[in-house]
């Protein structure tokens, strides 16, 4: 007998025998008839002949006239085949080479049975989102980002996506925008809706494009950046239009409007606070810095607009305050109106005179403060150095002492350093060693204390001789490559110092502002300094902990400072060559770095009466030195004005500089949770408050909080660990409001770290009458 099979999909696997044949090719059908020759001749042997294409088929209908006895005509059909294999029949959507390919290329279900042959097939095909419903969270927003960024769909398969997509459109008329354009350009419009949800209009130019937004897409910023990329040039021309068009924008406003996903808003709203500078904030810039977070050129922008922002004048302080809230004070508001004063040029009265209100408080309490171990003084960061390895918890500690660092430095230093990866980073605020020149704060800092005994030692024997006792291994260097080379080996336990100079020595050298390119250098290699001793230290098994100290800040004097003649009974202090004494024959004056002068004896009661105006005296005694100084008051020089940064005062840039302690491992953050409490009515502007909890084991700072995209006011700045602040907030209600959805925004500081949260909240509107007894008695 002989078994004719149609097989043209070649689903069967077949070997060829001497009873077997495959006829694939039209070149085969003249062996094909001679092998059916011989089958007929022998009937005795039972052949398998397979046809693989449907013209042999047609040429072999003559044969169709033998004995179905003699010959059999069997079809290998493919839908049973598919069927056999997966368990349901193939959808109507999928042609005879889809199901093919997949009969190739799915292996069949093992348990259970099919119920969604759609979804599963797109399923294993495409992306598993495809079996999901639209009932799952994100999940239009999922299939978007499948179609544009996630594998393609073969083009086979896509009746059966649309198919499927039809299907979810039935349960959410949403899905209907992938039905009305290709899946891609429906997708680009899931995510442009989306992030263009705030526009006043329709930016893109294309009128018949419509846009809406009718999914949460914030789980895929990536795609909607991508997405927005190439509208750029009409999503520009757009806002010039718009800031064209309004003399007085509202920048706030016109902020809460873009997407902040895309370069054009961001150059848009940079050239329009450059313009209208009378609305650039610290709260706008805040806001900026929020919303475009997501792109890399936000942190360059926000850096310029910061240097060009009219900060609020400080509050003049109080005199009872303690230490550190002199000292939030310093770093909150006086160095930012510092910063602005000397980059605008702007007259510095009200600046000196806020500086002058800080050095009388620091003089009369300074003999306090440094005798106080909880006072928050520069020396005393040794303290914690010694406690990370009596901790035991600590095998490396790399010490940076950095000669000048002032607070802003140390700021910027905190940001490199998160740029590299270390997010595990605390700065606070410290008071150096009076006065501040090398030789007496460095000496202090590296010793713990004041000692007047040791101002001639060497810092390198300094540090070795106070803490041989507690640490074994005590390596200093005072080169970068010195330090380079140590890394190169392998690290023992112990204490790696860098004594860094180069900074104060730049900035003796600049007039403008200190936070240029490059001081930007100096600190960079800082940050990587302490990023490459952190990863040999983890390669080694090590755990690690870094400090930065600085002895002294720095400041530039007016151009017109009035110049201070030295006493008669004291000398001019060079930093370079130690004390010297200027006298009458030596006409040639060194060049000065500080502004300090020096007496071997306390000076007359007539001589300090004479020279009260214009100089503070620390007594030696009192002040703990090893011998009398005398530092001008305020911003005068001594001999000569120095063409660059000085530093030898008492004003808050000289004497508040930065300690930071950084850890390569990341304790959990938790963010800040915020309620809003009190009562609301329609119609009128309501008086509420809103508390801030701090959740973790260390301090938060508030950098500001948004209430509707209003910014609010915060005195307290600064959050205890598992501590609160309250602050008032004013929320206005509609006469036909009865629920009033309030939303906010915080955005804070965190071990290096700005971040922000949001959240909102629903409270009940109270009416102003009752319309039932009922209503009456609700509560």
């Amino acid at each position: 007998m002989i078994t004719i099979y149609s097989d043209f999909h070649q689903l069967k696997q077949i070997k060829r025998t001497g009873y077997t044949f495959i006829a694939s090719r039209i070149q085969d059908y003249v062996p094909l008839r001679q092998q059916l020759r011989r089958a007929l001749d022998e009937t005795h042997n039972d052949y398998d002949i397979y046809i693989q294409l449907p013209i042999l088929i047609h040429w072999l209908e003559d044969l169709r006239a033998y004995n179905p006895q003699l010959i059999v005509w069997r079809e290998i059909r493919l839908d049973s085949y598919f069927e056999q294999k997966f368990g349901f029949s193939p959808p109507e959507e999928l042609t005879e080479t889809a199901q093919t390919d997949l009969l190739n290329t799915l292996k069949p279900v093992r348990t259970g049975t099919v119920t969604d042959p759609i979804g599963w097939i797109l399923g294993r095909k495409v992306n598993p989102i495809w079996e999901g419903s639209p009932s799952d969270k994100e999940h239009l927003a999922n299939v978007a980002a499948s179609i544009l960024k996630g594998k393609a769909i073969p083009a086979m398969l896509l009746p059966l996506a649309r198919k499927r997509i039809a299907q979810w459109a039935e349960q959410d008329n949403r899905y209907h925008i992938f039905l009305d354009d290709t899946l891609k350009d429906a997708a680009e419009m899931v995510f442009l809706g989306w992030a263009l949800r705030n526009y006043p209009s329709n930016p893109l130019g294309d009128q018949n494009r419509s846009i809406a937004s009718i999914e949460d897409c914030s789980q895929h910023i990536s795609i909607c950046i991508e997405c927005l990329k190439k509208y750029n040039a009409q999503i520009k021309s757009f806002w010039s239009n718009q800031m064209r068009a309004d003399i007085k924008p509202d920048l706030m406003q016109i902020l809460g409007s873009m997407s902040g996903l895309v370069d054009a808003e961001l150059e848009s709203i940079d050239r329009s606070a450059r313009k209208h500078t009378e609305q650039l904030t610290n709260a706008l810039i805040e806001a900026i810095k929020i919303r475009f977070s997501h792109l890399p050129r936000t942190e360059d922008v926000i850096e310029k607009l910061e240097k060009i922002v009219t900060p609020p004048v400080p509050d003049d302080p109080v005199e009872r305050w303690p230490a550190e809230q002199w000292l939030d004070w310093v770093t909150d508001e006086y160095m930012p109106y510092f910063a602005w004063v000397l980059r605008t040029k702007h007259r510095r009265d009200k600046q000196m005179q806020l500086a002058h209100q800080f050095e009388e408080w620091l003089i009369r309490e300074y003999p306090l403060l440094s005798q106080d171990p909880q006072a928050p003084f520069s020396p005393h960061q040794l303290d914690n150095i010694k406690e990370s390895f009596k901790s035991h918890n600590v095998d490396i500690v790399f010490w940076f002492i950095i000669d000048g660092l002032t607070w802003w430095q140390g700021k910027k230093l905190l940001d490199f350093c998160t740029e590299r990866g270390i997010n595990s980073v605390h700065i606070q605020p410290a008071i150096s060693a009076l006065p501040t020149i090398t030789s007496i704060s460095k000496n202090a800092l590296v010793n713990g204390y004041l000692d007047a005994s040791k101002m001639n030692q060497p810092t390198v024997q300094s540090i070795k001789n106070r803490l041989t006792k507690e640490i074994t291994n005590i390596q200093v260097f005072t080169q970068v490559n010195e330090l380079e080379l140590a890394y190169a080996t392998d690290l023992t336990p112990g204490l790696y110092t860098l004594l860094y100079n180069a900074l104060d020595h730049h900035s003796h050298t600049l007039q403008g502002f200190t936070d240029d390119e490059s001081i930007n250098g100096h600190l960079r290699l800082i940050a990587r300094l302490i990023k490459e001793g952190f990863e040999h230290c983890i390669e080694q098994g090590l755990n690690p902990r870094a400090f930065v100290s600085s002895d002294h800040g720095s400041t530039l004097l007016p151009e017109q400072a009035s110049v201070l003649r030295i006493p008669h009974f004291a000398y001019l202090l060079d930093e370079e060559n130690g004390a010297e004494e200027i006298s009458a024959e030596n006409k040639l004056k060194p060049f000065q770095r500080t502004r300090v002068c020096a007496t071997e004896n306390v000076p007359s009661d007539g001589d300090l009466r004479r020279i009260s105006a214009n100089w503070f005296f620390l007594q030696k005694d009192i002040f703990n030195l090893p011998e009398q100084f005398l530092i001008p008051k305020g911003y005068s020089a001594v001999e000569r004005r120095p063409t660059g940064w000085t530093h030898g005062g008492a004003t808050p840039e000289e004497v508040v500089v930065a300690s930071l302690e950084l850890r390569p491992s990341l304790e959990e953050l938790i963010a800040p949770a915020l309620q809003i409490e009190g009562n609301l009515r329609p119609g009128t502007t309501n008086e509420m408050e809103a508390t801030i909890t701090n959740p973790n084991n260390f301090p938060l700072k508030i950098v500001q909080l948004f209430i509707e995209n209003v910014p609010v006011p915060i005195k307290l700045t600064r959050i205890g660990s598992h501590s609160t602040i309250s602050t008032p907030i004013r929320v206005q209600v509609t006469n036909n409001q009865s629920t009033k959805y309030i939303k906010w925004l915080l955005s804070y500081e965190a071990r290096g770290q700005h971040l922000s949260a949001e959240g909102s909240v629903n409270i009940h509107v109270r009416l102003l009458y009752a319309n039932t007894l009922d209503d009456m008695f609700e509560e």
